[in-house]
């Protein structure tokens, strides 16, 4: 309890639990008789768990700013506050009444009252300081947050940069808080195939982890059919096997045609999927004169051979001219296939 003018003050601070698991949690005892030490008290929680709490000392003139969090283990003085001293009775009690928010604390001195300054009666003392992530830039009075990569320990510290290890595929975010890149998980910012054994998860039988999304989930492998939380065995496993060029769609018993085939039919039983070239012959369509269809390519479509140039159907030689030892640039030239990326 607050102390007196002849002992010395303890605050005792509980952690609370639930709605009726109170414990001990620290004690912090001023060492001055006559401080009046826990006078007044006020406290605020910032964002990393950290809670600031301003203990009035009137008797002595002084305010006390504690630090206080649960893991890792904090319960300590940070800044001890006084009045201006160039300016100060013993009678004037600073530390009478505080109050703290997020960027300031508020020291009450209600006996201040000066002869040269007769309409002043009691003052109110404003100091800035900030929640842990933030400070005071130079010449400001305002707290402002840290720059990425950045950090401060609240109060008047200033900002600096992180300590904190910084995992491969993952970036500093607002007060030196770790942030995986999209598809990583973890304060190691593992990728889905590495993160959910590392935690235990399970997952069925034939099925695997997907890495490089947004949640870290499975699928079922090729040839499985998920059924509620179990991947089944597909039946037309020989069916699949007979078609060329084609491959299971995750999770499914059904298949499409591979990246650069098309469909030539729609029947699920019998897909016959085939180069660009090919798809075109059986659908007894042809290029404009002067120019192929392209194979290999994600989009069925035509080009101009070597030396021409199309438009809007049309495909006709170059206006310019080839200079010697030279030669007009290929299909290969001009386009990638996806299996040569």
């Amino acid at each position: 309890g607050p102390g007196t003018f002849f002992s010395k003050g303890t605050v005792t601070v509980y952690k609370v639990e639930g709605v009726a698991n109170v414990s001990k949690f620290c004690e912090i005892t001023d060492s001055h008789v006559g401080s009046l030490f826990g006078f007044s008290i006020a406290q605020t929680q910032s964002s990393n768990g950290l809670t600031f709490a301003v203990i009035g000392a009137p008797g002595a003139n002084l305010a006390f700013v504690i630090a206080l969090r649960q893991f890792p283990y904090t319960c300590e003085v940070r800044n001890t506050l006084s009045p201006d001293s160039s300016d100060f009775l013993v009678n004037d009690q600073f530390g009478y009444s505080v109050a703290i928010n997020s960027q300031s604390i508020f020291v009450g001195s209600p006996y201040y009252a000066r002869y040269y300054n007769p309409g002043i009666s009691g003052l109110l003392y404003i100091f800035s300081y900030c929640n842990p992530g933030s400070a005071i830039p130079q010449f400001t009075r305002d707290c402002v947050a840290c720059p990425t990569a950045q950090t401060s320990d609240g109060g008047v510290s200033p900002c600096v940069s992180c300590t904190v290890p910084l995992p491969q595929h993952a970036t500093y975010g607002t007060g030196c808080t770790v942030i995986c890149d999209p598809g990583y998980f973890g304060s190691d910012c593992l990728p889905c195939s590495q993160y959910a054994p590392a935690q235990g998860t399970q997952k069925p039988s034939f099925s695997h982890w997907i890495d490089m999304q947004t949640s870290c989930t499975w699928e079922c492998d090729n040839g499985y059919q998920k059924s509620g939380e179990d991947c089944l065995d597909c039946q037309n496993k020989a069916l699949f096997n007979q078609s060329s060029n084609v491959e299971w769609i995750p999770g499914t018993c059904s298949w499409q045609c591979k990246a650069t085939y098309f469909s030539v039919n729609q029947s699920q039983n019998f897909l016959e999927c085939k180069l660009c070239s090919q798809y075109k012959a059986a659908k007894n369509e042809l290029p404009p004169s002067n120019a192929q269809w392209l194979d290999r390519f994600n989009e069925c479509k035509y080009v101009p051979l070597p030396g021409f140039s199309c438009q809007s159907g049309t495909c006709t030689a170059c206006a310019n001219t080839k200079p010697a030892n030279s030669h007009w640039l290929s299909v290969t030239d001009l386009y990638t296939s996806p299996s040569q990326q």
